[in-house]
């Protein structure tokens, strides 16, 4: 069985992930506009984008060493580090999100939104958490491609069943 498609699969998700994300972790994530001026806050601006910026270069890193070498053997402890690192980036991104309702308190972004434009600021969320939380999403699906990966490569590494062996005993080289 090839196992090809699915490592090659495995490694396009992770690279566009990683990238992905790094990407989101260093655009904009907020910006506010008061009466004097405008503030804008890139990701990496923030500790949450600092560490989601860590964790892209953390998820290519582990990619890249999934495909190190030339067999087509695969890497299980890279492949289920991917998982957790997808899961954090995306639930980073959420946060970043939610960020302008932990603000003023209000149960939504939106409400959040309509208090600050009622006290003179006008707040808007970039695109790096969106972003953020598809590069997130890539890894997962590069996780669970990489388990693909490693049960199809299992099942080619296993000796076939030998189905020739006559049924009196003798040996077959006889």
């Amino acid at each position: 069985m090839n196992t090809r498609p699915r490592r090659l699969a495995f490694f396009v998700l992770g690279i566009a992930g990683g990238l992905a994300s790094g990407v989101g972790a260093t655009t904009t994530w907020r910006s506010i506009d008061f009466a004097g001026g405008i503030t804008t806050d890139r990701g990496v601006d923030l500790l949450w984008g600092k560490v989601a910026l860590a964790l892209s270069v953390t998820a290519i890193i582990l990619t890249l060493i999934s495909r190190k070498g030339s067999s087509e053997e695969p890497r299980p402890w890279t492949i289920a580090a991917l998982l957790p690192v997808g899961l954090v980036l995306s639930a980073l991104g959420g946060l970043a999100l939610s960020q302008a309702s932990f603000v003023y308190g209000a149960a939504t972004p939106a409400k959040a939104l309509t208090i600050a434009a009622a006290h003179g600021e006008i707040r808007t969320i970039g695109l790096g958490p969106t972003i953020l939380i598809c590069g997130g999403f890539l890894m997962v699906l590069a996780a669970g491609s990489g388990l693909i990966w490693i049960r199809a490569w299992r099942r080619a590494a296993q000796p076939a069943p030998n189905a020739e062996l006559p049924q009196d005993g003798a040996d077959p080289a006889d």
